[in-house]
């Protein structure tokens, strides 16, 4: 018998369709994330400085002066779940504080074995520090938005006078 939930409407349980196929995601952006290989064969991932938030200082420059910054790399940690085996299609796309889109990243054929056996993916992403603001990972998951990872990307201009 299903449980019941709030509403007293009952909750759909793993063998429902609805549930069945549905993956669940997690994610995070971290400084950058090691992948090792375990004696059981599983994946084990250690992540480093898990991150919302990057700031750069910009000292004071003359006019008319080019000032070149650093590019950040980051990786971009996606977990994925399922209740049951499935094997699904992940794309990752980039959104700039300008609303740009950078070019997506695709990562066909995904899968999971249902329960605690499921995927990681780590993306090493590089980030231009011209455009100040919030940036955007989307995942998606077989072409439906799974979820969203912010990043703050901050100047902060410095005066040595």
């Amino acid at each position: 018998m299903a449980k019941k939930n709030e509403k007293n409407k009952p909750t759909p349980q793993p063998s429902h369709p609805a549930v069945a196929r549905r993956i669940y995601t997690n994610a995070f952006v971290c400084q950058y994330a090691i992948r090792e290989q375990s004696t059981n064969s599983t994946n084990v991932l250690t992540a480093f400085r898990i991150v919302d938030l990057h700031t750069i200082e910009i000292p004071p420059v003359p006019a008319n002066t080019i000032i070149v910054l650093p590019t950040l790399a980051v990786d971009l940690v996606v977990q994925f779940r399922s209740e049951t085996a499935q094997t699904f299609d992940v794309v990752v796309t980039t959104i700039r504080p300008d609303d740009q889109e950078v070019a997506p990243a695709s990562f066909p054929a995904q899968s999971t074995q249902g329960g605690v056996f499921g995927a990681i993916l780590s993306v090493r992403v590089t980030l231009d520090f011209k455009v100040e603001g919030l940036y955007w990972f989307d995942v998606f998951v077989d072409d439906e938005l799974a979820t969203r990872v912010p990043l703050l990307i901050k100047h902060i201009r410095t005066d040595h006078s």
